[in-house]
């Protein structure tokens, strides 16, 4: 069961009136409102290609942005269509902001929407960052299909990187990891991933004691929790992961 503490009333009561889904995709952000509305579009693209058939919702979980983040998300849901019509009958898809009330860092952003996730009985979850500079709807359906088609409980990315790129991970991280759970994984931080909705609920429910701390290390944590759980892991291919510079 999810920690309540994630989940405040305002949330609740929109949650409440979503109902069960079967593909929610979740945005941490903090002050991103130059990616936030390209982010907001891929994720719709994502949703009327991929899953036309599929209950779907965006859940923003805010950290307290300054910039216009959550207005942003906000007008493109007025932007587009809550209900769309297709020809296998009618869909709804959802867009909601919320902004994260307590001590505010990713962990305790991604913890908010993995308690939604538990909470909508989703079946599928997809967490994006939203400091890449060009997400794809194919990236979002990457890491959701195969929880949904292939029953995976956890997805990891994989990105197409260069030669010497990113080497803290694959020289150190990589094998580490692989010693340590003798399970490997390319992409060991897991910026974004798929999961199950199980796996959503058993990482809401850890303590809240963890929240606020360095954003590495929620996403180290996040790979571990599945790696030494009973959880079902794959990979997706994303290919290159262009952030916007800092």
């Amino acid at each position: 069961m999810a920690d309540d503490s994630l989940i405040s009333d305002d949330l609740l009561r929109h949650l409440v009136a979503v109902g069960q889904v079967d593909l929610l995709v979740g945005l941490p952000t903090h002050n991103h409102a130059a990616t936030i509305a390209d982010v907001v579009r891929a994720v719709d693209a994502c949703f009327r290609t991929y899953f036309p058939r599929q209950r779907t919702v965006l859940i923003n979980s805010d950290g307290g942005s300054t910039d216009g983040t959550a207005e942003l998300v906000q007008a493109g849901s007025h932007a587009a269509a809550r209900t769309l019509t297709t020809s296998h009958g009618l869909r709804s898809t959802h867009r909601i902001s919320a902004p994260y009330r307590g001590v505010s860092g990713n962990d305790a952003l991604v913890r908010m929407i993995l308690a939604a996730g538990d909470l909508l009985q989703a079946q599928a979850v997809v967490v994006l960052d939203a400091d890449v500079d060009a997400i794809t709807p194919e990236w979002i359906a990457a890491l959701a299909m195969p929880v949904r088609d292939q029953r995976l409980d956890f997805v990891a990315p994989v990105y197409q990187r260069e030669p010497g790129e990113g080497l803290l991970v694959t020289q150190l991280l990589r094998p580490l990891i692989g010693a340590t759970y003798g399970r490997r994984l390319r992409e060991p931080l897991a910026r974004e991933f798929g999961c199950s909705g199980h796996f959503a609920a058993s990482w809401a429910a850890r303590s809240g004691g963890e929240a606020g701390g360095p954003s590495d290390s929620m996403h180290l944590r996040v790979t571990g929790a599945a790696l030494g759980g009973p959880f079902k892991i794959g990979q997706a291919e994303l290919g290159p992961r262009p952030l916007v510079p800092t």
